[in-house]
């Protein structure tokens, strides 16, 4: 039977510049609408404020991950749902990227790579401690990236999928 090990959706600090940029501006906004004289302008930064928080709220809000006992799964869209899906059997590489912000923020990036013919990739973006949501995968060997040049494919340390850390 079928059991979910996880459940998440990208996090929210992945766009923090649109919330950030937006909240400055709804404040902006508020404080233009409360001033004399200024009402109509306030307008002018408070819409565009709230439609980049609300932006940010639906990029969140899209996309669901799932790694249940069997199979990992990526489901997209508000109106009309799309899934799409990596059974373990199928799992050639997971890799974990993490740019310099995104490590200090706590979120990255997890990219499963399925084997061929599709070669298919889902990629889980902007999720929180990806290094442990690419742990919860089972039976998947965590392999270290080292600097230099990369392994190829199939040069892991044994049978089955590698997790690259980067």
């Amino acid at each position: 039977m079928e059991q979910t090990i996880y459940r998440g959706r990208t996090s929210l600090i992945k766009y923090w510049y649109l919330v950030g940029m937006g909240g400055l501006m709804i404040m902006t906004g508020v404080q233009l609408i409360n001033s004399p004289g200024a009402f109509e302008t306030g307008f002018l930064f408070l819409i565009p404020g709230i439609l980049f928080v609300g932006a940010a709220f639906l990029c969140v809000r899209r996309t669901s991950y799932t790694v249940t006992s069997q199979r990992v799964i990526q489901r997209t869209g508000l109106f009309s749902p799309r899934a799409s899906q990596v059974p373990f059997s199928e799992i050639r590489h997971i890799q974990v990227d993490q740019d310099h912000t995104e490590r200090l923020l706590g979120i990255g990036n997890i990219v499963v790579t399925a084997t061929r013919p599709t070669g298919r990739k889902v990629v889980f973006p902007g999720i929180r401690s990806p290094g442990k949501v690419a742990d919860m995968i089972p039976g998947r060997r965590i392999k270290a990236a080292r600097p230099g040049p990369r392994p190829g494919p199939g040069s892991g340390s044994g049978p089955g999928a590698s997790v690259t850390r980067l």
